[in-house]
C-alpha cells in the first residue's frame, strides 16, 4: 500500500532470458501488434529495475516526463484510433467514387452515400481539432505551472466520445463496402478488423 492507503503498483524491466513468452496473440485484427502474454517465475529483481508510472516520481525534469500518465495514454491510444479511422474514410471515399461508375448505384445511392460520408469526414475534422486544441492547452498550462485538472478531464471525455463515434460510423459505413470489403486481404477489411480489435482496449471504452 502507498502512503494514501491505495494499492501500490510498480513496473519492472528484466532480462529477456528470465521471461517466458506465451504466443497466444491470435486476434482477427492488429496481427502485427503481437501483444503476447508473458510470465516470470522465481526471478529476483533488483530494486534499481523497478519504477512507478507517476509523473510526480519522475527522475527526469524535462516537461514531457512531468505530463501525467492517464491523459498521455488517452491521447496516445486515440492517435492510433484516429489514424486507422482516417485511412478507413479515405478508402471508403475511393470506393464510392468507383461505385459512381455504376449507373444504378449512381442514380439510387450515390447522393446519400456521399452525404453521409461527408458528414463523417467533417465530424472527424472537428473532433480532431478539438482534442488537438486541448492537448496543446494542457502542454501550455504544464509549461506555465497552471492547473490542468479540468483540461485532463475533458481530454478523457472527448477521447472516449471520439472513439465511440469512430466505432459507430465505421459500423454504419462497412455494410456498403460490398464483397471487396469482406475480402480478408482487402485493406478496408484489414482496417475494419484493426479498429475493432483496438476497441477491446479498456482505456477508451464507455460502459453500457
Amino acid at each position: 500500500m502507498d502512503e494514501k492507503g491505495e494499492p501500490l503498483i510498480k513496473s519492472f524491466f528484466v532480462d529477456r532470458d528470465h521471461v517466458l513468452i506465451h504466443y497466444d496473440w491470435d486476434t482477427f485484427g492488429l496481427e502485427a501488434t503481437a501483444s503476447h502474454s508473458f510470465s516470470l517465475e522465481d526471478v529476483l529483481v533488483d530494486s534499481r529495475q523497478s519504477f512507478e508510472i507517476d509523473a510526480a516520481k519522475s527522475t527526469r525534469r524535462e516537461l514531457l516526463y512531468q505530463y501525467p500518465f492517464m491523459p498521455f495514454a488517452e491521447l496516445t491510444l486515440l492517435a492510433n484510433f484516429t489514424g486507422m479511422y482516417k485511412r478507413f474514410l479515405d478508402l471508403i471515399e475511393k470506393l464510392f467514387v468507383l461505385k459512381s461508375n455504376q449507373s444504378k448505384w449512381e442514380k439510387t445511392e450515390s447522393k446519400e452515400a456521399f452525404r453521409v460520408l461527408d458528414e463523417f469526414q467533417q465530424d472527424y475534422v472537428n473532433r480532431r481539432e478539438a482534442i488537438m486544441n486541448l492537448a496543446a492547452l494542457s502542454w501550455e498550462n504544464l509549461h506555465d505551472g497552471n492547473d490542468n485538472a479540468a483540461i485532463y478531464e475533458q481530454i478523457g471525455i472527448q477521447s472516449r466520445d471520439f472513439v465511440e463515434s469512430i466505432l459507430t460510423n465505421t459500423i454504419r459505413l462497412y455494410p456498403h463496402t460490398g464483397i471487396s470489403g469482406a475480402a480478408i486481404d482487402h485493406e478496408i477489411n484489414i482496417i475494419f478488423r484493426n479498429i475493432f480489435t483496438a476497441s477491446q482496449h479498456k482505456l477508451l471504452q464507455k460502459s453500457f
